[in-house]
């Protein structure tokens, strides 16, 4: 049986490319309830961690985000990895998709939920 998630991708659109500001919306659904923020950042999955970190509200601190093409050609699929720490917690999270700005949040958001288990195993 999976364990239910809080956090969960409902809609990722980012904006980037020459001359422009990258920026993100992204919907996430927490505990079911969908909510809403757009961003800009120094890259599009800057943007788009930013519009996570604001609707999460998270403390955690990325140490590190790695992309990789899980197999070749343009159509590639890429599997992102993203390591937080948050006070005594320290996870790895990991998304796949097409997409390795999707990958990337699915990854991030993979992780602030291995952080929300804990939390709520140590009550």
């Amino acid at each position: 049986m999976e364990k239910e998630k809080k956090y969960e991708l409902a809609y990722l659109h980012v904006a980037c490319g020459s001359g422009i500001k990258p920026a993100a919306t992204v919907a996430i659904k927490v505990r079911g309830k969908e909510i809403s923020v757009a961003n800009n950042g120094a890259g599009p999955i800057d943007a788009a961690f930013k519009a996570v970190a604001l609707i999460t509200e998270t403390k955690s601190h990325l140490t590190h985000l790695h992309i990789n093409s899980i197999n070749g050609g343009t159509d590639a699929l890429g599997e992102a990895t993203v390591f937080l720490e948050e006070g005594c917690y320290a996870v790895a999270g990991h998304g796949a998709d097409l997409d390795i700005v999707t990958a990337s949040v699915m990854a991030y958001l993979n992780a602030l939920n291995q952080i929300e288990e804990f939390k709520k195993s140590k009550d």
